[in-house]
């Protein structure tokens, strides 16, 4: 699963997020400290397998595809009520104030 990720030059691995379980539903309101966690469980799980990779990179990234329900929003809709949320911006900006 991870072979072909490591291979690459980043450090960036995609979820897709089908379901939304515990973990899920703690992800999207509690962004922050599981997005972190998640991270460090990464570096360890990728250390165990391959010492020399994480040598070459000091953090690892996550990012996230697929159903966000409520919390897949447009930059209209983008509210400060989603601060700390994980959320699934889609749209085009065309302006910036």
């Amino acid at each position: 699963m991870l072979q072909e990720p490591m291979g690459k030059t980043n450090a960036t691995i995609i979820l897709l997020i089908l379901r939304l379980t515990d973990f899920i539903c703690r992800l999207l309101t509690n962004a922050f400290e599981e997005q972190l966690a998640f991270q460090r469980a990464l570096r360890e799980f990728v250390g165990g397998i391959d010492s020399s990779y994480i040598k070459e990179h000091e953090e690892f990234f996550i990012g996230f595809e697929g159903s966000f329900g409520a919390k897949h929003v447009t930059p209209r809709t983008l509210t400060s009520r989603f601060i700390g949320n994980l959320v699934c911006v889609e749209g085009i900006v065309t302006k910036c104030m």
